[in-house]
C-alpha cells in the first residue's frame, strides 16, 4: 500500500513538472481556447471618436468642422431583458461651438445589455413631428448681421419600433448661431455668410454598432438671407400685422361683427398666414402657416393664394410708410388691398405689441377715457394728413344723454395734430359705424347712428380741441338703447367703414374696447 501510493505521488509530481515546462515554452494545450474579440474589446476602456469633415465654402476664407462625439458601445456576450423606454435620454449635452460653420452635440445612451439581432430595426422618422419642424422652421427669421434667438422641441423626431435606447446627433451649419439644449434646441447668436447653411438630427440605437451607416438622419435646409434680399418691398421679411373683422370668431358666431388681429409673412416668395381666434391677441409666429405666394411689382405686392378664405389674387399696394407718432420706434405702413371685386385700406405694422394696443383700449372708468392711434386722412393732391383717432365708452347712470332716454355715451374722436377739421369735408366718405357686444344678463348691444344733418350717413360734430389756438375736431356719435346693460370686462368692437368709392384711400376704423364701470 505504502509502495503504491509513493508510485502515485512520484507521477503526479512528474506530470506537474511536464506541464509547467509547457507552458513555459510558449505550447498551448489542445484544449485551452483563444480569448475572443468581445472579451478583449471588453477588458479595454471605451474611447472617444473625433472626426474633423472640411465643409463646403463660399469663399476660400470660409470653412467648417464637424465635431462627432459618441461612445463605443460593445456588444455583450450574453442577452438580457431590455427595460422599454418611452423617450430619448435628457441628460444634457456637451456644448461645443466650432468657430467654422458646422458645430456637432451628440447624446448617447447607455450601454445595452443585448446582443444585435438580424431583426433588430434602425431607428424610424416620425413623420408628423418631421412636418410640424419643418413648418416652423420655414418660419425662422435668418437674417445675416441680425441677432436670432430660436428654439425647436426635437425630441419626438424619430421612434425605435423596439423601444431601444436611442443617441442623439444634432449638427448645425451656420456661422455665427450657438447650438445647445437637448430635447429642446436653442439656437442663439448674430448669423453669418454661410453655405448652404443646414441643420440635421441623426438618431442611432445601440444595436447597430458605432459605424457611420448605423445613424439615421434628416437634414432641414436653413434659409439664410441677406439684408439686401429683404427690402425689394418694405412689406417683405418680418410678420406684418392688421386687423380684421368677422362674425364667425373661432367658431363662435355673432349676430354682430368684431375685431380681431391677422398676421401675415412674405419671404421669398411664400406667403405664410394666421388669425388670432380672441379679440385681444395677435397670432404668435408659431401659427402662421403658407397660404400661397406672391411677386413684388413696384410698391405693389401680388398675392395668389391657394386658401378659399382668400380670394385667387390680391394686390397689396404701399400707400405710405412713416414712423408712429404714438410709438416712435414702430413703422406703419398704410396699405390698400384689391381682391379683384372691392378695395379695403389698412394700417399695418410689424410690432405686435403695438398693434395688440388697439384692441386693448381701456374705457368706462371716467369720461373721455381714451386711448389714441395713428390716422391717415387722405388729401386731394393724393397724399395724407397724419391724425388719431380714439373712442371711449361711458355710462353717466341716471343721466339721459341721447335722444332716447340712454344713460350710455360713445364717440369716436378725429383730431389732427394742428390744423381744424369740418365734418364737410370729411363726414361724407363714411358709410356706417357701430359698436357691438356683449350686455350684460346675455343682451347683445349693437348701437347705432341718428345723422341730425341727412347729408351725411354718421352723426358727425365739431368741437373745440384746443382752447387756446381754437382748433377744431370731429366726434361721431352713436346711440344706445335706453335698455343696454354694459358688462364690465367686455370686449366691444368699433367699426367705422368708408363707402366703397373711398374704401382704397380710406381706412376702415377698427377698435376694439374694454369697458369697466365709472370709479
Amino acid at each position: 500500500m505504502k509502495k503504491r501510493t509513493l508510485t502515485s505521488l512520484a507521477i503526479t509530481l512528474g506530470l506537474f513538472a511536464w506541464l509547467q515546462t509547457e507552458t513555459t515554452s510558449g505550447t498551448t494545450p489542445a484544449n485551452t481556447e483563444l480569448p475572443s474579440q468581445v472579451d478583449r474589446d471588453s477588458s479595454q476602456p471605451h474611447s472617444s471618436s473625433l472626426s474633423f469633415n472640411a465643409s463646403s465654402a463660399h469663399s476660400a476664407t470660409t470653412s467648417g468642422l464637424a465635431l462627432d462625439i459618441s461612445e463605443d458601445i460593445a456588444p455583450e456576450a450574453e442577452p438580457t431583458p431590455l427595460t422599454e423606454f418611452s423617450a430619448i435620454p435628457s441628460e444634457p449635452l456637451n456644448d461645443y461651438h466650432i468657430d467654422g460653420d458646422t458645430q456637432t452635440h451628440a447624446i448617447t445612451a447607455p450601454k445595452s445589455e443585448l446582443i444585435a439581432a438580424d431583426d433588430n430595426s434602425k431607428p424610424v422618422l416620425n413623420q408628423d413631428a418631421y412636418l410640424r419642424i419643418e413648418r416652423e422652421i420655414s418660419r425662422w427669421e435668418l437674417i445675416e448681421g441680425k441677432p436670432t434667438k430660436l428654439s425647436l422641441w426635437a425630441a419626438d423626431l424619430f421612434d425605435d419600433p423596439e423601444h431601444d435606447f436611442l443617441s442623439k446627433r444634432i449638427e448645425l451649419n451656420l456661422s455665427g448661431v450657438k447650438l445647445a439644449g437637448t430635447s429642446t434646441l436653442e439656437l442663439k447668436g448674430v448669423p453669418a455668410a454661410t453655405f448652404a447653411p443646414k441643420l440635421t438630427i441623426s438618431a442611432r440605437d445601440d444595436h447597430h454598432g458605432v459605424e457611420e451607416d448605423a445613424w439615421v438622419s434628416v437634414h432641414f435646409d436653413l434659409l439664410l438671407i441677406r439684408p439686401n434680399q429683404l427690402f425689394s418691398h418694405p412689406l417683405e421679411g418680418e410678420t406684418v400685422y392688421r386687423l380684421e373683422t368677422t362674425s364667425n370668431l373661432a367658431g363662435q358666431s355673432t349676430p354682430y361683427e368684431v375685431v380681431y388681429c391677422e398676421a401675415f409673412k412674405f419671404i421669398q416668395q411664400d406667403v405664410y398666414y394666421a388669425a388670432s381666434t380672441n379679440k385681444t391677441q395677435c397670432p404668435n409666429q408659431d401659427r402662421l402657416q403658407k397660404i400661397g405666394n406672391y411677386e413684388v411689382n413696384g410698391d405693389d405686392v401680388i398675392i395668389s393664394s391657394r386658401r378659399s378664405s382668400f380670394d385667387a389674387e390680391q394686390i397689396w399696394t404701399l400707400k405710405k410708410q412713416y414712423a408712429s407718432i404714438k410709438h416712435p420706434e414702430v413703422e406703419n405702413y398704410f396699405v390698400s388691398v384689391y381682391d379683384g371685386k372691392q378695395f379695403e385700406s389698412y394700417t399695418m405694422q410689424k410690432n405686435r405689441s403695438a398693434m395688440e394696443q388697439r384692441i386693448n383700449a381701456s374705457t368706462g372708468r371716467y369720461l373721455y377715457q381714451i386711448a389714441f392711434f395713428d390716422y391717415l386722412l387722405p388729401l386731394p393732391n393724393g397724399e395724407y394728413l397724419v391724425s388719431e383717432i380714439g373712442n371711449f365708452i361711458y355710462n353717466h347712470n341716471t343721466q339721459a344723454v341721447g335722444p332716447f332716454g340712454e344713460t350710455i355715451d360713445s364717440d369716436l374722436n378725429l383730431r389732427t395734430y394742428q390744423q381744424s377739421l369740418r365734418c364737410a369735408d370729411i363726414a361724407f366718405w363714411y358709410n356706417s359705424h357701430v359698436i357691438a357686444g356683449q350686455g350684460d344678463y346675455q343682451i347683445d348691444i349693437i348701437t347705432s347712428p341718428y345723422p341730425y344733418d341727412p347729408t351725411y350717413n354718421i352723426d358727425c360734430y365739431e368741437y373745440t380741441s384746443n382752447l387756446t389756438t381754437g382748433q377744431v375736431s370731429l366726434a361721431f356719435d352713436l346711440n344706445y338703447s335706453p335698455y343696454d346693460e354694459l358688462l364690465a370686462g367686455e370686449v366691444y368692437s368699433y367699426i367705422l367703414r368708408p363707402k366703397p368709392e373711398f374704401a382704397d384711400r380710406v381706412e376702415e376704423i377698427k377698435l376694439n374696447l374694454i369697458y369697466s364701470h365709472p370709479n
